[in-house]
């Protein structure tokens, strides 16, 4: 039987990823920075490793190794309509197209993770998922005229302004996190969130598909171990993460008896991690690495 914990000792480490895209995310230690270069990186990473390594570090520089500066600076509106090729099917069109989304987010919100939260807090319908093996899909699809509406939301500073006169007759604190946590949500609630705030070619537009780049910059972002992952979101928790599913973890997962469903979709990502929970109820994002190492290690 295999040693799921031995694979994790071993490979979650960063002496693995010095080619990786997270390792890009770590020249960073400025939140703001860190939620950036996340989804940049993230949004990058698909095809082969060292290809995605290079583009990111390619971006990086174009960043001048200050992503959130950049975003707010504007430069890269010069690349509105490009079709110059960015990376394999994205065009620099696209890059501004995501760039525009942050720069949005960060007009009303002092963090990305506010962002998430305020979307969490005022828009529940964006956490009806399907349960695992049955019931409905998403109880609403927000195309794009609907999503670029959330970001003309208030800040979630103003909210909190807005709401805490009357919280306080009642408390003498009030943290939109803790409402956000007692509110009923699924695992998906915060992937769906994440989705209604950026527009851009390569972002999915619902959680039918496996999400593998935005699950894996949630996981960049919510595991706090301190070796691969960052952590710089404390308002979420990992029990709440679904695994990144690629082509490899998939194959891994069915050899080892963790996913039995044919298709690569959201489906199977919630399988996947239902099993990884009954390993690891706490942090089942873990079982990334373990998949990772038993993989690595059959080559």
């Amino acid at each position: 039987m295999i040693d799921w914990e031995k694979l994790i000792d071993e490979y979650n480490d960063m002496r693995y990823f010095t080619t990786d895209p997270v390792a890009v995310v770590k020249r960073c230690t400025e939140q703001k920075d860190v939620e950036v270069m996340g989804i940049v990186c993230s949004w990058l990473a698909y095809g082969n490793r060292n290809q995605i390594y290079k583009k990111c570090c390619m971006a990086y520089d174009l960043m001048g190794g200050m992503p959130y500066e950049y975003v707010m600076s504007c430069r890269w509106r010069e690349y509105k309509g490009s079709r110059e090729n960015f990376y394999r099917l994205f065009y620099y069109s696209d890059f501004y197209d995501l760039m525009q989304s942050l720069y949005n987010v960060y007009q009303q919100h002092v963090t990305l993770e506010d962002a998430v939260i305020y979307t969490l807090y005022s828009f529940p319908v964006l956490g009806g998922v399907h349960e695992v093996g049955g019931g409905s899909s998403l109880s609403k699809s927000y195309d794009k005229r609907e999503q670029r509406s959330l970001l003309q939301l208030p800040s979630i500073a103003r909210i909190n302004n807005e709401v805490v006169t009357s919280a306080k007759r009642e408390t003498n604190e009030f943290d939109l996190s803790c409402r956000v946590k007692q509110k009923s949500t699924t695992q998906l609630s915060t992937l769906n969130s994440l989705i209604s705030l950026l527009q851009a070619n390569g972002i999915p537009q619902n959680t039918k598909s496996a999400c593998k780049r935005l699950c894996l910059f949630l996981r960049w972002m919510v595991r706090r171990d301190g070796i691969v992952d960052l952590g710089v979101w404390h308002k979420f928790s990992p029990a709440d993460l679904l695994i990144p599913l690629d082509v490899h973890v998939n194959r891994v997962a069915r050899q080892h008896g963790l996913l039995t469903r044919i298709s690569a979709d959201m489906r199977a990502v919630e399988e996947l991690t239902a099993n990884c929970r009954k390993l690891y109820p706490h942090d089942p994002a873990i079982m990334d690495f373990a998949l990772f190492g038993a993989g690595y290690t059959s080559k």
